[in-house]
């Protein structure tokens, strides 16, 4: 839908407010949480630094905003946007940086709080049209929800109940 510009919702199964799509996103920033979780746990196996394994999430996540960037602007779209690849780059490495100081025990703690804050911001600052706001904190990929959402996923791998077949 959104290359034909159409509206979504007007042609995707649900219900008033809601439809399937809305899950797709955040689950996909909660498996992309995993995802880093797992490919930070798999690099202090080798025994790699924590600076180079720093370096290797901001070179994979990082890259990802230039590209979304330039993305748009091949595709004749606005550049000054905060979309998809951008949001995924950027919140992916906040979470990161957000696990690597906290105790594995914290992480959910922590990911509800950002998640609770996320839902507040934005709806403290729906109406408002400023970059920070309308793209940034309370657009289609509001910041501190969709940090909590990649730190669900942290926290899910770093609890490491994946690996108990029992659970």
């Amino acid at each position: 839908a959104w290359l034909t510009g159409t509206d979504g919702r007007e042609v995707i199964p649900g219900w008033p407010g809601f439809v399937l799509t809305d899950v797709a996103a955040p689950a996909f920033f909660v498996a992309a949480g995993m995802s880093v979780a797992l490919l930070v746990a798999s690099r202090r196996r080798r025994e790699l630094p924590p600076l180079r394994i720093a370096g290797l999430l901001l070179r994979r996540y990082g890259l990802l905003v230039p590209l979304g960037i330039g993305l748009r602007w091949v595709l004749g779209w606005n550049t000054d946007g905060f979309g998809v690849l951008e949001a995924l780059g950027v919140t992916v490495l906040l979470a990161a940086a957000i696990a690597a100081v906290l105790p594995a025990r914290l992480e959910p703690l922590a990911a509800v709080g950002l998640l609770a804050a996320g839902m507040q911001v934005e709806h403290v600052l729906y109406e408002r049209t400023d970059w920070l706001a309308a793209e940034l904190l309370a657009g289609k990929f509001p910041l501190l929800t969709y940090v909590g959402f990649v730190l669900v996923g942290i926290a899910a791998v770093d609890s490491r109940r994946h690996q108990s077949r029992g659970w």
